[in-house]
């Protein structure tokens, strides 16, 4: 049975005595405190499951993807090591020489692109990034979602990154910025 604001009853789910007695020691958060209990549990699931319990969760009305495992988000194409970067949460902003109308969930895409050895390695540098090298790098794939989530002009913010697991090559032709994958 459906509740009021999209809460569903857990009585007949597995484990129901267990997440009624988190719910309770949780219910008088603040947003942070029950963003992070979100991510939490989310951190425990699968990357289908943990994209379906942010998407429900988070009132983001967007559906997994059977076949894939994916939902159906557009992606972003960013070359390596500033991809990289956003998914360690060390770059929050994307710039980009317009802005844009889109919010919410995105797709990372690596780009095959590539900058020089010696940009590259600078690059990281920067970003403190030293446990890997710019060449082991995952390139022509979609390597994680991140929300969308403000834009002041060319300054595009992001956050909340999700890394996949396993990151999928898109089917559809990857473009310079905005392409839908599947």
């Amino acid at each position: 049975m459906r509740q009021p604001d999209g809460f569903q009853k857990i009585d007949g789910v597995p484990y129901c005595e267990t997440l009624k007695e988190l719910a309770a020691d949780h219910q008088d958060g603040d947003e942070v405190e029950v963003r992070r209990f979100m991510q939490d549990m989310a951190d425990l699931l699968t990357d289908v499951g943990r994209e379906h319990w942010r998407s429900k969760s988070l009132g983001w009305n967007r559906k997994v993807e059977p076949s894939r495992g994916l939902r159906p988000l557009r992606a972003l194409s960013i070359r390596q090591p500033h991809a990289e970067a956003i998914m360690r949460g060390v770059k929050k902003i994307e710039y980009r020489s317009a802005p844009t109308k889109i919010r919410g969930d995105i797709y990372i895409y690596a780009s095959m692109g590539r900058y020089s050895a010696d940009d590259e390695a600078k690059m990281l540098a920067e970003y403190g990034i030293d446990d890997v090298a710019c060449d082991d790098l995952p390139r022509g794939v979609l390597v994680g979602t991140v929300e969308l989530f403000d834009c002041d002009g060319g300054n595009w913010h992001v956050r909340n990154p999700v890394r996949l697991k396993k990151p999928p090559k898109p089917t559809k032709h990857p473009q310079p910025v905005w392409f839908n994958p599947f």
